[in-house]
C-alpha cells in the first residue's frame, strides 16, 4: 500500500482551524509552508485560513503564468501579499 494517505478535506480543515486558533494564542505569527496554490485543493484552504502569503519561485521551475495566475488568485480572496522570495 501507498504511503500517501488521502484525508477528509473536511475534517483535516476543521483540525487545522482549529489548532491554528490554539496557535494564535501563543504566537505572533504562524509560518505555514504549502504546496503550490493553483495545482493543490489543500493550499487553497490553507489560504482561507491565512491573513497574508509569501510566494516562493524556483528558477527554471516557475513559470510566469503560474506566477501571474497566482497574483490574480490572491486579489480575487483579498489575501496579503507580504512579498516573494526566489529561490536560486
Amino acid at each position: 500500500m501507498d504511503d500517501l494517505q488521502v484525508y477528509n478535506l473536511e475534517l483535516v480543515s476543521s483540525v487545522f482551524e482549529d489548532r491554528l486558533e490554539v496557535w494564535k494564542e501563543s504566537y505572533d505569527y504562524i509560518v505555514v509552508e504549502a504546496p503550490e496554490m493553483m495545482k493543490n485543493m489543500y493550499s487553497q484552504w490553507i489560504l482561507s485560513s491565512s491573513d497574508a502569503v509569501v510566494l516562493f519561485v524556483k528558477r527554471k521551475r516557475t513559470k510566469r503564468n503560474d506566477m501571474q495566475r497566482s497574483k490574480e488568485y490572491l486579489i480575487r480572496q483579498q489575501k496579503v501579499l507580504l512579498g516573494v522570495v526566489y529561490e536560486h
